[in-house]
Order: C-alpha cells, then sequence, then structure tokens
C-alpha cells in the first residue's frame, strides 16, 4: 500500500471509531450492567441445549486476565461448535433472544449469529474443522480489486485454532455463574493478540486490525489470514434494541464510509 493510500484508510477509520463512540459507550454500559446476567442466560440454555460453548476473544481476555469482563468493551464473543447452526439460532430465538443479524458462507451455513439479551449483545462465533484444524472467519470489507454491487458479500479473515486448544475445554466458576474455556487459554489467545497480558486501548486494538485493507493485513503470527478464494454473506433480521440518539446518525454515516473505500 503506498503512503497516501494509508493516510485515506487511517483517515477513514478515525472518522468511523469517533462516530461510533456515544453508542459504543452506551453498549459498555450495558454490558457492566447485565453482563453477568446475560452469561449465566447463555451458559444454562446452551447447557441445557447440550451445545458445545466456550468464552471467546475479548470475553475470555477479560475473565482470564482481569477478573472481569473488560472495561469499555461492547459485546460477548462466545464460541460454538455445532453440527447444524439453525439448531442453535432456533434455540436463541425461541429463547427470547433478539436476532439482529447473520453471516453464511457461500454453502449457507452460518459463521457468526449475532443476537441480543438485556440490551447485551452476543457475538456467537460458529466454529468448523477441516480435518487439521479448528477455524472461525471473521468478515471483512472486500479489497478494491473484488467490488461488487453485493454489499452484503464480504471477505474473509480466518483465524485457525489447534485441534487440541478447542477439545480440551474445562470450567470455571466466573462470579458464581459456571462457564467454559479452553483449557490452555494462553495459546488460546494467542491466537487473537500479540501479547494478551498487556492491556491495549480499544482504538489502538482496533486500529492495527481493521484499518487496513484485508488483503493487506498482516497478523502477529500465521493463524489469521485473508481467505481470497471465500466470501461470506451478511443478512440482516431485526432492528438493534441498543439505540441512542446518534442511532440513525450513525447508520447514516456508516452507509457513506462504506462507499468512500
Amino acid at each position: 500500500m503506498n503512503f497516501a493510500k494509508y493516510i485515506l484508510r487511517l483517515i477513514k477509520f478515525k472518522v468511523s471509531f469517533y462516530v461510533y463512540s456515544p453508542l459504543s459507550k452506551l453498549k459498555g454500559q450495558y454490558i457492566d450492567k447485565n453482563g453477568l446476567r446475560v452469561l449465566k442466560d447463555i451458559s444454562d440454555l446452551l447447557e441445557l441445549e447440550k451445545i458445545q460453548y466456550w468464552l471467546d476473544g475479548g470475553t475470555l481476555l477479560g475473565v482470564v486476565r482481569d477478573n472481569k469482563l473488560i472495561d469499555g468493551d461492547i459485546d460477548i464473543d462466545i464460541g460454538i461448535l455445532i453440527e447444524d447452526a439453525e439448531v442453535l439460532y432456533l434455540c436463541l430465538l425461541n429463547s427470547q433472544y433478539n436476532i439482529c443479524y447473520f453471516y453464511e458462507d457461500s454453502k449457507s451455513n452460518k459463521c457468526i449469529i449475532r443476537a441480543e439479551k438485556y440490551n447485551v449483545g452476543v457475538d456467537f462465533e460458529i466454529f468448523k474443522n477441516n480435518g487439521k484444524c479448528y477455524y472461525r472467519d471473521s468478515p471483512r470489507l472486500p479489497p478494491r480489486n473484488t467490488r461488487n454491487v453485493n454489499r452484503n458479500k464480504l471477505a474473509v479473515l480466518r483465524y485457525e485454532f489447534d485441534n487440541d486448544l478447542i477439545d480440551n475445554l474445562v470450567p470455571i466458576n466466573f462470579f458464581n455463574v459456571p462457564l467454559m474455556i479452553p483449557k490452555n487459554y494462553d495459546n488460546y489467545l494467542s491466537v487473537y493478540y500479540s501479547d494478551w497480558r498487556v492491556r491495549e486501548k480499544l482504538r489502538i486494538y482496533s486500529q492495527k486490525n481493521f484499518s487496513q485493507s484485508v488483503c493487506e493485513y498482516k497478523h502477529h503470527n500465521s493463524s489469521a489470514f485473508y481467505k481470497d478464494d471465500e466470501f461470506l454473506y451478511f443478512f440482516n433480521v431485526a432492528p438493534s434494541t441498543i439505540r441512542s440518539g446518534f442511532t440513525d446518525l450513525i447508520k447514516i454515516i456508516k452507509d457513506i464510509i462504506f462507499f468512500w473505500r
């Protein structure tokens, strides 16, 4: 990427980040208030339905590093291992979760389900196994050379995990809420973070991971990479229940930023 393109992307990222700040702050307040309640609800529901789950991403990071949900975090991350994701989808619907949207791969398999309860957003991230390792796909804006009139078609950043990291889960007690986490959470978190023990501001972390084109993204190790032959497809389901006075303005600005690429 030449310097001019880098500066342009950085400016767009900073504008987007600060536009979303009021809504992000509101989401963080709801997590502080209701996060533990939502974790208990998820744990009870998935145990009852015998759906394998564990804490993922920033939620796992906060629990094992800080013994709390990360200050300023805006959602809860849950890893899911399930043969048919439609079972999870219907389970959430029947349990009064507000499903906002989901992502599917080219074979119509759900990869991420975004749901809300008690005004807390939860990303149910569905993992798969390719015979060699577990992996999950994360959506990114497609590079310029793969632009498509279909705005719902997104690029794939794939995270890969050694089999033993997910095959070996252990229970913990988090403020009287029983939860599952990877036994080797050190190596698990190292897939996402170069040094998970070091606290980093959300803005800095987001800038490193989202301010560059997916095809130019360089992870700190070989565990995450751009899959140029695969795509994810976005499907909107219902409006978010988490709203501020800026919500509609944010949506408009988001649409403008999407086309300003």
